[in-house]
Formats: structure tokens, sequence, C-alpha cells
């Protein structure tokens, strides 16, 4: 239990830095994500990077949307996500990136991300909206 507890805390406080998985300068709209057919969002020029306002919030999904038959198995996985983030900070589209291989997972680490919300990423002092990549880790207890 507090192997677990460790694991969420540590993805609480790697919340709370900037999204250090951004999308490159140089991300072709053409090429697709690793799991998915679609187009990879396209990069938006930004100087301040958003930053996760209420990680409390987020600790706790995670841990009440992990798949209760998943967990108690000791399965766990991590997914990462492209995610669009408004002006405004809120997520408001999300594309997968890499798959846990776990379809529970996947669907609960979307849910986890579409409750996340960030203060607008910046660009020259004006909010602009951003697609950045967002890793959401499931740790069973050990």
């Amino acid at each position: 239990m507090r192997y677990a507890f460790a694991c969420l805390l540590l993805f609480f406080v790697a919340c709370n830095e900037p999204a250090t998985e951004e999308m490159p300068e140089a991300a072709s709209e053409s090429a697709p994500p690793a799991d998915t057919d679609e187009p990879t969002p396209a990069y938006f020029a930004h100087d301040v990077v958003p930053r996760l306002i209420n990680g409390s919030e987020v600790f706790v999904l995670l841990h009440d949307l992990y798949p209760e038959s998943l967990k108690s198995e000791g399965v766990g996985g991590r997914v990462v996500l492209w995610v669009h983030i408004d002006d405004l900070g809120t997520v408001t589209e999300m594309k997968s990136h890499t798959s846990s291989g776990q379809d529970e997972l996947d669907a609960a680490a979307q849910q986890v991300a579409a409750a996340m919300r960030f203060t607008p990423a910046e660009n020259k002092g004006e909010p602009v909206s951003v697609w950045i990549a967002q890793p959401i880790e499931f740790q069973p207890e050990s």
C-alpha cells in the first residue's frame, strides 16, 4: 500500500511541474502518432508552458479510476495522450499517442486527462492553445 501511495505521490508531484513532453517545433502534421492513423497534432509557438493547477483532484482520480480488476491482478501501465489545452487552460481534445496495452487503462487515462486543468500556455505574454504529450501512469501495489 505504501508503494502504491508513493507512486501516486510521484505522479502528483510530476503533474505539478511544467509539461515536459511538448511537441517538437519540427513536428509534422502528416506523421502519425505511434498508436493511431490520425495526424500528429500541430505545434503552436509558445514561450510559457501550461502548468497543472488541479493536481489534488487528478491525484484522487488516478486512484479512483484505476480499474479494480487490473489493480487486483497487479497490472499497471503507462499511457501517453496528445492533449490539446486551449487558451483558457481547459483540455478540449485528446488523441492516443502510446497505449498501455490495456484498453481499460487507456480509457481511465482519458478520463483522468479530461479532468485536468492547466494555466494556459503563453506566447509573448498572450495565452495560446497548445498540444502536449501527457503521460498517465497506473502503478499496482506491490
